[in-house]
């Protein structure tokens, strides 16, 4: 269960920075609702905006992330939202690397939600996209994956994420990029980083959903 002493401290740090939102506890469990004002900007593009959300906060927090839903219902079907109506902030590796630089309610916000938010607002603005197209599904996840690595060829990191997802780190084993390396003169640090991050069980459902895209067969989409 959730400490709750940890959800009642990280909540009055966000409540100082965003003091719309308010905490609520129903249905077993715990609600952050409420506006969202904002403020950000990506290569001088300021925007300012505010969305109605509603955060929950899941009972194993922090080692599952909050979710997170338009309540107004601003943010149109096809971006980027599952269909559940929660958000689809990114892959689930992608929001524990920023969540890890701010582990806190307030950091969730600032690191993962603001930045969804500021793109659907540039994008209703601008007509683009501030960063990219980013992939649905298990290609953007793969696409995720080789930027992360540093990596264009798909076979190559299903392996890297096939170690990750049976949690093999072995210093002086072959490194399973298949550079002939040593792990730890090659990936290894990385890998490290990775299997400290989140579950091999998240490592496996991302294997397995990259494998199917990588066969190039049809598959159910993540988001």
């Amino acid at each position: 269960m959730v400490d709750l002493s940890i959800i009642d401290k990280q909540y009055w740090e966000l409540v100082q920075r965003y003091p719309a939102l308010h905490l609520e506890y129903r249905d077993g469990k715990n609600f952050v609702t409420g506006n969202l004002s904002f403020s950000a900007n990506y290569q001088f593009q300021q925007i300012d905006d505010d969305y109605l959300i509603e955060m929950v906060i899941p009972n194993n927090y922090p080692d599952s992330l909050p979710t997170i839903k338009d309540k107004a219902n601003r943010i149109v079907g096809g971006f980027h939202k599952y269909t559940d109506g929660t958000l689809c902030l990114g892959a689930s590796l992608a929001l524990r690397l920023n969540y890890s630089k701010q582990p806190s309610l307030l950091g969730f916000i600032e690191k993962c939600v603001i930045p969804y938010l500021y793109t659907y607002s540039y994008n209703c603005k601008y007509g683009s996209l501030p960063y990219g197209e980013l992939a649905h599904g298990w290609e953007g996840i793969l696409d995720y994956y080789k930027d992360l690595f540093k990596i264009d060829d798909n076979q190559i990191i299903l392996r890297l994420v096939k170690a990750l997802a049976q949690n093999q780190y072995m210093a002086h084993s072959r490194c399973p990029c298949g550079s002939r390396k040593k792990v730890r003169d090659c990936h290894g640090n990385l890998l490290k980083k990775l299997l400290s991050l989140q579950p091999k069980d998240e490592y496996l459902s991302d294997y397995q959903g990259m494998l199917i895209e990588a066969n190039g067969n049809n598959y159910p989409r993540k988001g």
